[in-house]
């Protein structure tokens, strides 16, 4: 999956798998343990360049995830978006192809990337404010409504994790990856000709007399890219 949706999206970013494990699991959290306090928006762009998470309510340094990722429930106020009920007791952050079945996969993306991804899905009905970006919106929000949703990040996440001006992340369940892969699997075999027109549909021997003449296979029949 993250090879295929990266190849054609040009992202150089690697997908991000995230797994909430409430408190009535026995799975081993002892693992990946943040070397000193982390921000959860910093686990995420670190996941995307290789690391592996597994954090619990200690080991973070923003306020924000404990809440929006269920661990505790807000006294005071209510803080929206975030997971119900509060039973976290664990969340695991790494990249999607190290992890089995994540709950929701994180894509950082640009502007154009995520017009594509858009295009992809016929819509997305995004909700940002500028605030609890990538642990409410791109994480709990998706995860709560099982549905894809787009975030602007926050300056938190700008200031403190070293995300591009250019950079958001489309935050989804794991169908809404799959189902991104299936439509790349699908337009990769007509080649992306106007006309529909797939690979296996032209002769062995047209094939070779355009290579004899010093065209190679592109992606494109009328263009040649």
């Amino acid at each position: 999956m993250d090879k295929t949706i990266r190849s054609h999206l040009g992202s150089r970013y690697k997908l991000v798998g995230v797994r909430i494990i409430d408190k009535s699991s026995n799975e081993d959290i002892s693992s990946n343990r943040p070397k000193k306090k982390v921000r959860f928006c910093e686990m995420v762009r670190r996941a995307a360049d290789g690391e592996s998470f597994t954090a619990v309510v200690d080991d973070f340094e923003c306020m924000n995830p404990i809440f929006t990722l269920g661990f505790e429930k807000p006294e005071y106020v209510d803080v929206q978006p975030r997971i119900t009920p509060a039973n976290t007791k664990a969340v695991k952050v790494a990249p999607v192809e190290e992890m089995k079945d994540p709950d929701i996969i994180l894509a950082i993306l640009n502007p154009k990337q995520a017009m594509d991804v858009s295009a992809m899905l016929d819509g997305i009905d995004a909700h940002f404010s500028g605030s609890l970006a990538v642990c409410g919106e791109a994480t709990a929000k998706p995860y709560m409504d099982r549905a894809p949703n787009l975030t602007l990040l926050c300056g938190g996440a700008r200031t403190f994790a070293d995300y591009k001006d250019s950079d958001l992340i489309l935050g989804a369940p794991l169908e809404t990856f799959r189902k991104i892969k299936e439509y790349i699997e699908k337009f990769s075999k007509t080649c992306s000709a106007l006309c529909g027109c797939k690979t296996s549909d032209i002769p062995p021997r047209i094939i070779e007399s355009f290579k004899n003449l010093g065209f190679e296979k592109g992606t494109d029949y009328f263009s040649g890219r």
